[in-house]
């Protein structure tokens, strides 16, 4: 779940600082490891990052 409290920040393209990405500092992030149909680890913070961008 992204919180809509996103920043804007500037980031390279070939050395030029053209691209725009998106970060948010409030993310929840579920981490879960499988060993085929067993489930080996489960955690859930949130008091995660996130960092995206669009597919120009």
């Amino acid at each position: 779940m992204l919180n809509e409290q996103r920043q804007a920040l500037r980031a390279p393209v070939e050395g030029r600082m053209e691209r725009t990405i998106h970060e948010s500092l409030c993310a929840e992030v579920r981490y879960r490891f499988w060993h085929g149909n067993h489930l080996l680890f489960q955690h859930t913070d949130s008091s995660a990052s996130f960092e995206y961008s669009s597919a120009d």
